[in-house]
């Protein structure tokens, strides 16, 4: 497990390329929304934990976009229980596989 943080990077030999991400948030939400490199619409999770993947109980499901090297945008929006959009995050981190160099 690692806390993503922007500008990160993500090494595949350390971390494998079995890769996903989870939104934390304090409070009750009705869904959240995920972007992922210019796909706003990745994604829409309706219950905790909230994955880029997705899950099934406590199976969690990687995201393959993640394993390929480069440089990758994620957006969480997440949405009261009215269903109104909260705040947005965005990040971006760097994929490398050991010594390759993504630039």
């Amino acid at each position: 497990l690692k806390k993503i943080q922007h500008s990160d990077v993500v090494d595949l030999q350390q971390y494998g390329d079995q890769l996903s991400i989870e939104a934390e948030y304090t409070g009750e939400l009705s869904k959240v929304v995920f972007g992922l490199d210019g796909n706003d619409m990745y994604r829409t999770e309706n219950q905790e934990p909230y994955l880029l993947g997705g899950n099934t109980d406590t199976t969690y499901f990687p995201t393959t976009e993640l394993a390929t090297v480069g440089t990758h945008t994620i957006t969480a929006t997440p949405y009261d229980l009215s269903g109104v959009a909260l705040p947005a995050v965005t990040f971006s981190f760097l994929t490398v596989d050991g010594s390759t160099n993504a630039g």
